[in-house]
């Protein structure tokens, strides 16, 4: 399961007024995250408050305030530590295809994320609806920072197939259009676009960003294709 609701347990760092550092801290602080989750779910964007949270957690209004200084701080360590266990999908994706192509890396990974988090599809919309979508924390932000991470990588290891000068831009429009259309896809789940034909279609799209234009041309041209032997295309000489 997707930490939305997590068994791997994240803990988000960037998002708490200070780190828990014994375990009951840390399990009041997953008790919060946890608690908001359910909030959301349960009551929507409107019902989600502090106050609610606390409640539903257990614990007093005082003892969230040690960790989160309002609703924002809450949304924004649920992203962070569903990011942190998406990270570890997306690690182990790429690392299990690390030789390969970065289209098949891009494949496994995007496969294995989005299939552990299409259950929680409700739950990213309510999200999305109460947190900021381009917040300095937010969830395309730091997805951002991953994806572009992995795709340098990617790119560094074999420079004779994809642009190291792709400028920023590229790679921006590109990675960002990754995450809109994902999220996007996610959460309306449209009937006449299957998951596979979603990945199929940002692959190419990433691939065609980043890989070299010769190398493309090369695989267009009609010289690349293979040609039909002398032998069998020539014209028989006429008997004398």
């Amino acid at each position: 399961m997707l930490a939305f609701y997590s068994h791997m347990r994240a803990l988000p760092r960037n998002s708490l007024l200070k780190l828990p550092q014994q375990a009951r801290s840390i399990e009041t602080v997953h008790a919060v995250l946890d608690a908001g989750m359910k909030v959301l779910v349960e009551e929507g964007a409107i019902g989600f408050n502090t106050n609610r949270v606390a409640e539903v957690a257990g614990i007093s209004p005082g003892s969230l305030y040690q960790y989160f200084a309002n609703g924002d701080m809450i949304l924004a360590a649920m992203i962070e530590r569903g990011v942190l266990d998406a990270e570890e999908l997306f690690r182990a994706a790429f690392a299990s295809t690390h030789d390969r192509p970065i289209d098949e890396m891009l494949r496994a990974a995007l496969t294995v994320v989005l299939v552990h988090m299409e259950p929680y599809a409700h739950v990213v919309a309510q999200i999305l609806e109460a947190a900021p979508l381009l917040a300095r924390n937010g969830i395309t932000t730091v997805l951002e920072t991953r994806i572009l991470d992995a795709v340098r990588e990617a790119m560094i290891r074999e420079p004779e197939r994809y642009r190291i000068s792709t400028n920023s831009a590229t790679l921006y429009i590109a990675v960002n259009g990754v995450l809109f259309v994902g999220l996007k896809w996610l959460v309306e789940r449209p009937p006449h676009l299957s998951r596979e034909a979603l990945i199929d279609g940002i692959v190419e799209m990433v691939r065609g960003a980043i890989e070299g234009e010769d190398r493309r041309a090369r695989a267009a041209s009609p010289g690349a294709r293979k040609q039909p032997s002398r032998r069998a295309t020539s014209t028989p000489r006429r008997a004398r």
